[in-house]
């Protein structure tokens, strides 16, 4: 009985360390990065006209809407991201996590930028 359990607890302790770890998440969407993101330089819009309009927006009613033709998304994006949750479904894990990989934490860094930037001009305008 301790031989089964011990060797059980193994198996889960060897489990956990593979999750954890990077490679296993690039083996399964190779298509996709982890742990590599440097989203520092990523610019959010082409104009501050189309940033005063949401600043205005955001002022007067609470929110603003985006599409994604406006984010300076890298192209095909979404589409990866779509291709990465079908796959992780397919091997049992839930769609929320795609949010291992730096695409979707590039997504969410993008419209934090847009935030900021609407928000600031917004205020100014106001």
């Amino acid at each position: 009985f301790f031989l089964k359990l011990a060797t059980k607890m193994m198996m889960v302790d060897q489990a956990i360390e593979t999750l954890e770890g990077d490679h296993f998440w690039r083996s399964l969407c190779p298509f996709l990065h982890v742990f590599c993101g440097n989203f520092a330089s990523l610019e959010c819009f082409q104009s501050d006209v189309t940033i005063a309009s949401l600043g205005l927006d955001l002022n007067s009613t609470g929110f603003f809407k985006v599409s994604t033709e406006d984010l300076r998304l890298p192209t095909g994006i979404e589409d990866l991201l779509v291709q990465g949750i079908i796959i992780l479904k397919e091997h049992g894990f839930h769609p929320n996590f795609i949010m291992l990989y730096d695409e979707a934490w590039m997504i969410g860094e993008l419209i934090g930028k847009v935030i900021k930037r609407s928000s600031e001009i917004g205020r100014s305008l106001t």
